[in-house]
């Protein structure tokens, strides 16, 4: 059954979702492919694409190819050391990000640990949680990044209390 009455939102999220889908069992995909899992029609499916790759939802690897950017990202363990200094040492796999003792109060409020309370203990970077369309989590402290998935997320949220 094919979808023609959904918004502009629904759809790309609909897309995202099925490109997901689609790259964790196999490498790549085509518009036809991904019309057929979304139940979206392969004209809307090829004017959704040429505006995701733009936005970098989704890479095109040749003509008519396209690739989901996550979707082969495996979860690895997440672990959040507390230094003597009152600093935080947060790992994902190889990847490592040190924020200080506010930015990590900030973090704690981002993750939506509404029992903190802040003090001010000397300068600080901003600290951005950006949540993209697939579930993936992009952490900014200032000019460090780190990308989570939903389950590393909920990890990295429970290590910071």
């Amino acid at each position: 059954m094919m979808i023609d009455t959904l918004t502009m939102g629904t759809v790309r999220a609909a897309l995202i979702t099925s490109a997901y889908a689609i790259t964790r069992d196999a490498e790549c995909f085509t518009a036809d492919e991904l019309a057929e899992v979304a139940g979206i029609r392969k004209s809307i499916v090829q004017d959704h694409l040429k505006e995701m790759v733009v936005l970098g939802q989704v890479e095109r690897r040749a003509r008519g190819v396209y690739y989901h950017p996550h979707a082969r990202r495996d979860d690895c363990p997440v672990s959040v050391t507390v230094k003597p200094d009152g600093s935080h040492l947060i790992e994902r796999g190889d990847e490592k990000m040190t924020v200080n003792r506010h930015e990590a109060r900030l973090l704690k409020m981002a993750l939506g640990n509404t029992s903190v309370v802040l003090a001010q203990d000397g300068p600080s970077e901003p600290v951005t949680i950006t949540v993209l369309l697939d579930g993936t989590q992009k952490l900014e402290v200032g000019e460090r990044v780190m990308e989570l998935s939903p389950r590393e997320a909920r990890m990295l949220k429970t290590a910071l209390g």
